[in-house]
């Protein structure tokens, strides 16, 4: 078996990365603004985060950007900027529990909607919302916000 470190394999010009203090599960770069690369955790907990990253192209290396960072519950399992990079806004959707869109800008997130595929109001569980629900609702949020 081979006992190969780091250092006896060469790093290419073009591989970055990042240390997080906690494991990744969800990753999306966005159309808009292609320096900026969103992260999510995956913590066995109610309390998980999102992060955005952005690209230096002087030192070509990612950093956190601290304002651009929230906790989200439970982990997300997917994530995604708005796939247009001529939108009007910078939207982020992250699913888990529920779908949610956070709107980014420079230096603030906000949560924009909470989207429930529940049909009741005593709805207190993890459900994960299938791909296809995901993807219309998804669709049709979008497109009010273009």
């Amino acid at each position: 078996m081979d006992n190969s470190t780091q250092e006896s394999h060469p790093r290419s010009e073009n591989v970055v990365s990042f240390d997080s203090a906690y494991p990744i599960y969800a990753m999306a770069i966005s159309a808009a603004n292609r320096r900026q690369i969103a992260i999510g955790s995956f913590i066995e907990e109610l309390n998980n985060s999102v992060d955005i990253l952005s690209f230096s192209e002087d030192s070509s290396s990612l950093k956190q950007i601290p304002s651009l960072s929230f906790e989200h519950p439970y982990p997300p399992t997917k994530l995604l900027f708005h796939p247009s990079a001529t939108a009007p806004s910078n939207l982020l959707a992250s699913s888990g529990d529920f779908l949610r869109l956070w709107g980014v800008k420079d230096a603030s997130i906000e949560p924009v909607s909470t989207l429930n595929n529940s049909k009741t109001s005593e709805y207190s569980g993890l459900r994960v919302l299938t791909r296809r629900v995901r993807y219309g609702i998804l669709k049709n949020v979008l497109w009010k916000h273009s």
